[in-house]
């Protein structure tokens, strides 16, 4: 008798270890995955080789917001890497805004980005619906953001970062 209790004993700690573990698993999976910043274009914000904490549970119903630093989605056109990768970037502008150039650089509602150089990509005049512009921080790094994409779809932008949540 008193090996039986034992036995369920550790058949219960072994099913609630399970349960933990599962949890643990789709929780970093599917709701606070975290991501590796692979470049240097969101300096000083993330830094490159970091890994940082996203959180994708209210993207189904809340669309990103100026200031928020993204991840997303998107297709390169170089021949040679013709997959999608992921990049950084944070919201410069939303449906409804008005995206100008003025004197070579970025204006957005009257405000002047003024390292971030205007690209024949992003097209002047009020940003559609379910389109973002997204800038890097890092004005000098290689261009990943709206000025080689153009305006970025709402369903490339995957999850919203947070900066200071650097796990290692």
């Amino acid at each position: 008798m008193k090996g039986r209790a034992r036995g369920y004993r550790v058949f219960r700690w072994a099913i609630l270890i399970t349960l933990a573990a599962a949890l643990w698993y789709l929780t970093q999976r599917f709701t606070f995955p975290a991501v590796r910043d692979e470049d240097d274009s969101m300096l000083p914000t993330l830094s490159a080789g970091k890994r940082y904490v996203c959180e994708q549970l209210s993207w189904s119903g809340q669309p990103p917001i100026e200031g928020d630093v993204v991840a997303f989605l998107a297709r390169l056109s170089d021949e040679e890497r013709p997959e999608v990768e992921l990049h950084f970037a944070r919201v410069a502008g939303v449906p409804g805004d008005l995206l100008e150039e003025g004197d070579g650089v970025i204006v957005v509602n009257g405000k002047a980005w003024k390292h971030h150089r205007w690209s024949e990509t992003l097209g002047a005049g009020p940003i559609p619906q379910g389109r973002f512009l997204l800038l890097n921080d890092n004005e000098m790094s290689s261009v990943s953001d709206s000025r080689r994409f153009g305006l970025v779809d709402r369903r490339a932008i995957i999850a919203r970062v947070f900066p200071h949540a650097e796990l290692f």
